[in-house]
């Protein structure tokens, strides 16, 4: 058998029904002991990045300037000037107040996740594009991760399975697992006991191995779930013990206050 050899690992070999989302990268996530892509942590650590992206551009928008081309575009201009310069110049203390209402308001608009009508062109445009870079960024460090710390899905799926860490790799078109393997990683693979014999039964034990993997780490954050749900049962019962118990001694109390 030549070295390396190479397969593809397709969503019809692989478990994908672990999944939400059918995609052999979740598949591989789950047999590394990461969350999928539709999974809550993965979701709410996607939507912080993405939040402290539309901070930064919120802290980086020139709103003043942004007021007076809406006020410009809003009123007539007066005594030679546009609208919003006459405000500005002539009646600064009360254009300092609607600027800060109008700012307060407009901040508030672009932390929305839907783009309301009143968030100018420019600014949807930078939190749009802000957004997008933000999720791009939060899949590949979830996906590829830190370079030299090969701590993404992907290398430590391929770690976990070959032992070594640059045995999958990802073809983002079809979203296969391309598998390459030198013979040592066949070995890890199949175990020392088991003589190499075709790429087949190579690729058979793979995926396999994969499959377990991604089954143990959904059969424990299973066990985990049920765990946090009877210690909240648990912790909700105490509480609701003690409001009950705390509600008759108050009722005790306003019926000693009696009148002679």
């Amino acid at each position: 058998m030549k070295y390396p050899i190479t397969f593809t690992l397709t969503e019809r070999e692989l478990d994908t029904k672990l999944t939400s989302s059918n995609a052999p990268i979740d598949v591989l996530a789950l047999a590394s002991g990461f969350s999928t892509m539709n999974d809550s942590d993965y979701l709410d650590g996607k939507f912080e990045n993405r939040g402290l992206a539309r901070q930064y551009v919120i802290d980086n928008y020139n709103f003043e300037d942004a007021y007076l081309a809406y006020l410009n575009k809003t009123n007539d201009p007066k005594d030679g000037l546009e609208s919003g310069a006459w405000f500005a110049l002539n009646q600064p203390d009360q254009f300092s107040i609607d600027l800060l209402n109008w700012t307060d308001r407009l901040k508030e608009d672009a932390h929305a996740y839907e783009m309301l009508d009143t968030i100018p062109a420019d600014l949807s445009a930078n939190l749009g594009k802000a957004d997008d870079e933000a999720s791009d960024d939060y899949f590949r460090e979830w996906f590829y991760g830190d370079h030299r710390n090969w701590d993404g899905i992907l290398s430590l799926s391929s770690r976990a399975v070959t032992g070594e860490h640059k045995s999958f790799s990802w073809d983002k078109e079809t979203g296969d697992i391309l598998v390459t393997l030198s013979e040592d990683e066949v070995q890890t693979i199949l175990g020392e006991d088991e003589k190499i014999t075709s790429v087949k039964r190579v690729k058979e034990v793979t995926v396999e191995t994969i499959n377990s993997l991604a089954n143990n780490t959904v059969h424990k954050n299973k066990i985990e779930n049920e765990k946090r749900r009877a210690e909240y049962q648990k912790t909700k019962e105490y509480q609701d013990k003690r409001k009950a118990e705390d509600e008759a001694k108050r009722k005790a109390k306003l019926l000693a206050m009696t009148r002679a």
